[in-house]
């Protein structure tokens, strides 16, 4: 899968939809800019990782994302990127973050 953005021919990273878009793929230069684009029009993005990695995908701490959220909980990463916009207040203000799986230690 490539990317597409602006005539990108890289790799996707993630694969991504939001309300009336059928899937499609997004590079890591690209996916601020997507991110931008989607919470302007004030639509629900959903991104999910695109990995050839079984490892990841048969873990049971991040779901397969090789991402957990750095709070109490240390839910899967998916799970907040999965938010709908204004719902994910607690990420806007950075009160919560990214980190690397400690089960399959991407």
């Amino acid at each position: 899968m490539r990317c597409g953005q602006d005539g990108c021919d890289n790799p996707a990273t993630h694969r991504y939809t939001w309300p009336g878009k059928d899937e499609a793929g997004v590079c890591s230069e690209h996916i601020e800019r997507l991110r931008d684009v989607a919470a302007s029009l004030r639509f629900h993005l959903q991104l999910i990782p695109v990995t050839d990695d079984t490892e990841h995908a048969s873990c049971s701490c991040c779901d397969g994302c090789g991402q957990i959220a750095d709070s109490d909980d240390g839910e899967p990463w998916s799970q907040w990127e999965s938010l709908p916009a204004g719902a994910d207040m607690a990420v806007r203000l950075g009160i919560v973050s990214p980190i690397p799986c400690p089960e399959c230690a991407s």
